[in-house]
């Protein structure tokens, strides 16, 4: 073919494709927490007055039209979509709509929920008490209601879904735990925690796809240790007073069982008794000496005070010549040398 024939065949197909509007680019349809959405991007050479048309349907249903598709712009469009089996499988299309005419349409591949729907990062609550980490997971809200309207969470509709939750010291892994059955009244708890510590939790979701699944993450910093108890000056606290009170109570008694000398008070009876017992001392009205003679020499008859006088000087010499023969223990030079 010669190269006048190519120009002409070039010239012809732009002049045939101009005016004509091109479909979308990069058409995916993607679910998280069960949350279904079609992202596309529209053509650079799209006006920008275009608008959209969404159609989606199942294994058994033809094209259906969605809604109105929030979020569009020239860059890129998305358009919420709910699906209400999450087994059953889907697929979406879009086009451009501008000035009366239409693009071809652009298709996404198949969605089925329970397999393919991402697992968005669950929120954790966290409560440190006693060194013990206390840890509930609550994962995200799908679009699908309880008959009281509320919405279930992700963990009623997948139910293969379960966590792990990795401790972390650091980049250091240190404990693993189960939390198959992680709710607000039996939460996850990991332990004993050091003082003083940057601790990170991180989840990792079981029974899915580890690249459909967002892990969530939290750190805190442990408290610092409480300081210990001043034991030394508690004792010291409580002893002391003892000590003071045991004194004081030792005293009391000396007092009462041994009072002093001038406080001492005889009863009144018992004093009354000793004033009418007490009897003055004897006087004496003769000479003591005449009275000792009497009684040593009672043979003789009683002696007047003369011959008493007279009397006392010879009992004096024959005491003293009784006692001149007396060796004490049988030694002095006047005894008679012993006899063996």
């Amino acid at each position: 073919m010669s190269p006048a024939l190519l120009l002409l065949l070039s010239l012809a197909s732009c002049s045939l494709l101009q005016g004509m509007l091109l479909r979308p680019r990069h058409v995916r349809l993607e679910a998280q927490n069960f949350h279904v959405r079609l992202h596309w991007e529209p053509d650079p050479s799209s006006p920008s007055y275009a608008t959209y048309e969404v159609q989606w349907r199942n294994r058994t249903s033809s094209w259906t039209k969605a809604g109105a598709c929030r979020g569009n712009s020239s860059i890129s469009s998305v358009c919420e979509l709910y699906f209400d089996n999450i087994y059953d499988i889907y697929w979406a299309r879009v086009r451009v709509v501008a000035g009366g005419e239409q693009s071809e349409w652009a298709s996404s591949s198949e969605l089925q929920l329970y397999r393919d729907t991402i697992v968005g990062p669950p929120k954790l609550s966290c409560l440190l008490q006693d060194q013990i980490l206390s840890v509930n997971i609550i994962t995200p809200r799908t679009p699908y209601q309880r008959r009281t309207g509320s919405y279930k969470p992700v963990n009623q509709v997948l139910l293969k879904l379960w966590y792990w939750l990795h401790l972390y010291e650091g980049e250091l892994l240190v404990q693993q735990v189960s939390c198959e059955r992680s709710s607000e009244e039996e939460p996850c708890t990991v332990g004993q925690l050091k003082a003083s510590t940057r601790y990170c939790v991180r989840t990792v979701a079981a029974g899915v796809a580890r690249e459909r699944s967002r892990e969530a993450e939290q750190c805190l910093l442990t408290p610092a240790a409480p300081a210990g108890f001043p034991w030394v000056i508690a004792m010291l606290s409580i002893f002391f007073p003892l000590l003071l009170l045991s004194v004081a109570g030792l005293c009391f008694m000396m007092l009462q069982l041994f009072p002093n000398p001038p406080e001492t008070r005889l009863p009144r009876a018992l004093a009354e008794l000793t004033v009418a017992m007490w009897v003055p001392p004897l006087q004496l009205e003769e000479d003591p000496l005449a009275l000792l003679l009497q009684t040593v020499l009672p043979s003789r008859g009683p002696l007047s005070a003369g011959q008493a006088s007279a009397t006392v000087p010879q009992l004096l010499q024959g005491l003293a010549q009784d006692v001149s023969g007396y060796c004490a223990n049988g030694f002095g030079p006047d005894c008679p040398e012993a006899v063996f």
